[in-house]
């Protein structure tokens, strides 16, 4: 399994996945 750095849009899009995800969960 290979890796490589984010974009800034991938990056982006993780943060508002987990803000949303947290901030769902509690």
């Amino acid at each position: 399994m290979g890796f490589r750095p984010a974009t800034p849009k991938e990056v982006s899009g993780l943060f508002l996945f987990a803000t949303s995800y947290s901030s769902d969960s509690g």
